[in-house]
């Protein structure tokens, strides 16, 4: 999963040359990462996957319905219906909120489905709450599972993510 993204990089900024080269070793990845024996649901390495296929599907022109089931099982299965990530890590749902939002960034500007963008946007906005319920007033979080006290920090998608869609007061 990780080698196609780096493959999808090379392809989305390389030029004509470089795209024509890419193109083949691309196609070979999604007929890779479609294979039901080359995926693993519902895990760390789903999710990468799930997104990975979804990319390399639409830069590829191949159809992208298979790549949307599986990222969409694997956001319903990261995230509670109340944004909490399921590993219920604080430091852990930190990390799976800037995935989500740098993965929701990926897809607006791939153009992946509007519908589908909202989804997970939805979710993304519901991970909020909890971040800001756990994050204590010195900026640290409780040392619950894996956790140690300062957080992962958000890069500057997630943290304009949060400015704008942060409604609830939680204090």
């Amino acid at each position: 999963a990780l080698r196609t993204m780096m493959l999808t990089k090379l392809y989305l900024l390389g030029d004509q040359k470089m795209q024509n080269m890419v193109g083949p070793l691309l196609k070979k990845a999604v007929s890779f990462l479609t294979n039901e024996e080359n995926y693993d649901p519902q895990s760390n390495h789903g999710w990468d996957q799930a997104k990975a296929l979804l990319v390399a599907s639409k830069l590829t022109g191949n159809d992208t319905n298979l790549a949307i089931d599986r990222f969409r099982d694997e956001l319903t299965n990261a995230f509670s219906s109340e944004g909490v990530h399921v590993e219920n890590s604080p430091h852990y749902h930190v990390h799976m909120m800037n995935n989500l939002v740098t993965t929701i960034e990926l897809f607006a500007e791939m153009d992946i489905e509007d519908s589908f963008v909202n989804e997970m946007y939805k979710i993304a906005e519901s991970t909020i709450l909890y971040y800001n319920v756990i994050l204590r007033e010195d900026g640290t979080i409780p040392c619950i599972g894996d956790s140690h006290q300062n957080p992962p920090k958000f890069n500057n998608i997630t943290k304009n993510f949060i400015e704008k869609n942060t409604k609830t007061d939680t204090s």
